[in-house]
């Protein structure tokens, strides 16, 4: 974020803690819930009573464990960037699409409600977290 450089940031956690600026890209942790035994869909993260906490203990209260991103989520999003610097990215309307499906799940009271910045293309097509 320092000097106007495009950031990559991962495992983003909260869910509600990505950046704002249009230039960055993110890819946030999942939540597993232990009692239904699955990642947990983004809408279920963000109605999530731990939508916004950083505690630890709420997590484990709500029976839910944050789930680090994958070497492979993480090289994805990378080179997303890395394309994106070197004007390589494919504008594709199918990911803006889902770009902004995503950021119409964000509500007043989460943290980075009207957030500018991108997730990963392909961390968005990845089940559970298909749009």
């Amino acid at each position: 974020m320092l000097f106007k450089t495009p950031c990559v940031l991962v495992n983003v956690f909260p869910l509600t803690a990505l950046p704002y600026r249009r230039t960055d890209l993110a890819i946030f942790k999942k939540y597993y819930s232990i009692v239904e035994n699955r990642i947990l869909t983004i809408p279920e993260m963000l109605s999530s009573p731990v939508a916004n906490s950083i505690y630890s203990t709420d997590y484990i209260n709500n029976n839910s464990i944050p789930v680090d991103n994958t070497e492979n989520e993480i090289k994805e999003v990378v080179i997303e960037m890395l394309d994106r610097l070197e004007n390589k990215q494919i504008i594709d309307k199918s990911n803006e699409v889902l770009q902004l499906n995503f950021k119409k799940l964000f509500l007043p009271h989460h943290h980075c409600y009207q957030f500018q910045s991108n997730i990963g293309n392909q961390f968005l097509k990845t089940p559970p977290i298909v749009l």
